[in-house]
């Protein structure tokens, strides 16, 4: 813990030295590319410590991502992926991923598979060692929903292709731009693997677990890389600290992850401006607009909202 500490506070010269040293020391590896800013600036670091030709930089193309997310993702990629599913068959036959990942996987694990006593006990209400995995005591309700849910969407529409293209291609291994702040998760896996995880059943390097959000914004700042638009300006506060003018994270359009901790404009209501065409379609053809009214959620923007003649949406 004292290392990771040590490693967090470490300048951003020395952090990008130490994630040179690791992507040197993981043989066999390949760039899992998003196109967003945690992966573009991988990408930048490993080209600028040469190695370039060594690591495949690879993107799975969802259909699920930004448009400028997936212009930055298509212009440095070498392969592409597709899944073999598209997001509304996935939510069709799986469920629709809301609250979050284990949220999701515990809900998914209650409604559809034939469980002992006891492991519904502890998916309900924890155990001696804990409450990991437990369903929260506020989204017991969600059990009765109306509509599937499930965390599966990202093993089917990423990590298939993905292990596809590592075992067809000598079984390599995915290099991510993943960071302990992200998650507890994370944290813990760091922990025990480091960054070159080689003891996992499907091993993987995270050269930049230790790096934190402030420290691809001042890397992306300093070295001019391009980032996709939707991230808009990075500027300074009057404290020095870096931020976005939009988008501070870029994952799934779709994706109803953590949606309810945001403050409002939140993440749909943000699409309707950027790009009223595909919140018009995840809000109404896919449904998403009935899950988050059932759960709460506002995803309106200010005022109601009317199509016109040409078919576009618009508030009024």
């Amino acid at each position: 813990m004292r290392i990771l500490t040590y490693r967090i506070g470490m300048p951003l010269e020395e952090k990008v030295e130490s994630t040179q040293e690791r992507l040197s020391d993981f043989d066999g590896g390949y760039i899992s590319f998003s196109g967003g800013l945690g992966s573009r600036v991988l990408v930048d670091v490993m080209q600028k410590g040469g190695w370039k030709s060594k690591r495949p930089i690879v993107f799975i193309d969802t259909g699920l991502e930004y448009p400028g997310v997936r212009a930055i993702a298509l212009k440095y990629a070498k392969y592409v992926l597709k899944p073999k599913m598209t997001f509304n068959k996935v939510i069709d036959k799986y469920g629709y991923p809301v609250i979050s990942k284990s949220q999701a996987m515990a809900i998914r694990k209650l409604t559809t598979q034939n469980l002992s006593e006891a492991y519904i006990n502890k998916l309900l209400h924890g155990d001696i060692r804990g409450t990991s995995g437990k369903l929260s005591d506020k989204w017991h309700y969600l059990l009765n929903a109306p509509f599937k849910i499930s965390e599966q969407c990202c093993d089917v529409m990423k990590k298939r292709p993905a292990h596809k293209f590592e075992d067809e291609n000598g079984g390599l291994h995915p290099i991510t731009a993943e960071m302990v702040e992200e998650s507890v998760n994370r944290k813990i896996i760091y922990l025990q693997n480091g960054c070159n995880m080689w003891n996992l059943k499907r091993p993987k390097s995270t050269p930049m677990a230790f790096w934190t959000q402030q420290d691809l914004l001042e890397y992306v700042v300093k070295e001019k890389i391009d980032i996709a638009p939707e991230y808009g300006e990075i500027k300074q506060n009057a404290y020095g600290k870096y931020y976005t003018t939009k988008e501070k994270r870029t994952g799934c359009m779709f994706c109803m992850f953590g949606c309810h901790l945001e403050s409002q404009p939140n993440r749909f209501q943000r699409m309707f401006e950027m790009y009223p065409k595909q919140y018009d379609y995840c809000i109404n053809k896919l449904g998403l607009g009935e899950i988050l009214d059932y759960l709460g959620i506002e995803y309106r923007p200010c005022g109601s909202i009317k199509t016109e003649n040409d078919g576009q949406l618009k508030i009024v």
